[in-house]
């Protein structure tokens, strides 16, 4: 499966791991070779140009079982606008005793300009659109056996960053990182220095964002965002120069854990000051810290809305979703969220809230102003992207 735990035990992310410290099976993150079944469109019927979160759900995890994954657009009234299925990438793992650990689950969607790009098992690089339509983007990423790759389309989607991890021979290692045109064409490399792994997971202006870990392999799968980034890099993808480090590090008691998506504001990110206690702090793309929630629970996950004025948080103790907005404390809602995921927003007043582990537990939009809930009927997943318009969560970054 593809775990995710919200306990302040992420000592093997503070000690270069990238992921909770725990033991038992690894989640895994892959699936067997193969042709991965035709996209399954459903032809829309909501308002051209809304707002859409993207669900990406597992039914059989992400192990070497896994039957690949659903990714379904959904708006903030709770419809399911498009829907199609796709490969998981090739489970790399460690083995010994108890499974041993598994390769990062590298993000598989990247929206941009009107749609939903997604990977569809180790090469194929397919596009969902809000009508329902797929198609194919790419004749191939590398990605292999022994390879994963990440990417993260542009926001007018005229070029994609692309980075290899190549798990052989020992500690795996960033075999390309570059950008090139869509559909291909005049490729510019990027030159990474530093010991930590880096794979591109948006845009901010012309600037790529790029996710960091300090390793390659987990015990636990996902953790507090849909990257299994430990931290932020933007970089000047034209010099290949830093321009600011965003926060991260994997050690919520010395600093903090980046949660949720990734908004044009920045990043929320959590800090634990006590064994029963936290705050959310609110993290721009300088890296500096503006507001900071505090937050009565041992471990949260939390959304940073893009006007960046309040934040979803989840979960109290009953498991409802909180809002904390204009610098107020967090209020408990009426939406339930999943003590295994993050919430996120679909647009500035709507929250959405999915689960990476249970697949049946049902999705819901909070409308924020007037307090109500509508449900997910038919999809299940967490929320790995926004698909935004104006005013919306994360298009472009």
């Amino acid at each position: 499966m593809r775990p995710l735990t919200l306990v302040i035990t992420l000592v093997l992310l503070a000690a270069c791991s990238g992921a909770p410290s725990g033991t038992g099976a690894p989640s895994g993150t892959g699936a067997p070779p193969g042709t991965a079944p035709p996209a399954s469109p459903t032809p829309s019927a909501s308002p051209a140009g809304q707002p859409l979160a993207a669900l990406v759900d597992f039914p059989s995890g992400t192990g070497p079982q896994s039957t690949g994954y659903d990714l379904s657009l959904v708006g903030a009234d709770g419809r399911v606008v498009a829907r199609a299925h796709a490969a998981a990438r090739t489970f790399i793992g460690t083995g010994g005793t108890g499974g041993g650990a598994a390769a990062l689950d590298l993000p598989e969607v990247s929206a941009a300009n009107g749609r939903v790009y997604y990977l569809d098992g180790d090469q194929n690089l397919r596009s969902l659109a809000p009508t329902g339509s797929a198609s194919d983007v790419l004749a191939s990423l590398p990605g292999s056996a022994t390879a994963h790759a990440a990417f993260a389309v542009s926001p007018d989607g005229r070029s994609i960053a692309v980075a290899v991890l190549t798990y052989g021979g020992g500690a795996p290692s960033v075999t390309s990182l570059y950008i090139e045109d869509l559909p291909g064409g005049n490729r510019h490399d990027i030159t990474h220095s530093g010991p930590d792994l880096v794979w591109p997971v948006g845009w901010h202006g012309t600037n790529l964002v790029l996710a960091t870990s300090s390793t390659g392999f987990s015990l636990q799968g996902l953790t507090f965002n849909p990257y299994f980034a430990a931290g932020y890099l933007l970089v000047d993808p034209a010099t290949s120069n830093r321009v600011a480090t965003v926060a991260g590090g994997g050690d919520p008691a010395t600093g903090c854990v980046v949660t949720g998506l990734i908004v044009a504001s920045g990043t929320a990110c959590w800090h634990a000051t006590s064994q029963t206690a936290g705050e959310v702090w609110f993290l721009n793309w300088t890296g500096a810290r503006g507001d900071t929630v505090a937050v009565q629970r041992p471990s949260a996950t939390a959304a940073l809305n893009p006007d960046r004025e309040s934040a979803g948080i989840c979960c109290d103790a009953s498991g409802a979703v909180l809002v904390a907005q204009n610098h107020a404390a967090p209020a408990p809602t009426a939406l339930q969220g999943s003590p295994d995921s993050w919430p996120c927003w679909v647009d500035d007043q709507h929250l959405l809230a999915g689960s990476v582990n249970d697949h049946q537990f049902q999705p819901g939009v909070l409308a924020v102003g007037a307090g109500t809930v509508a449900r997910v009927a038919d999809a299940h997943g967490f929320c790995a992207a926004v698909l935004g318009s104006a005013g919306a969560a994360a298009e472009p970054v």
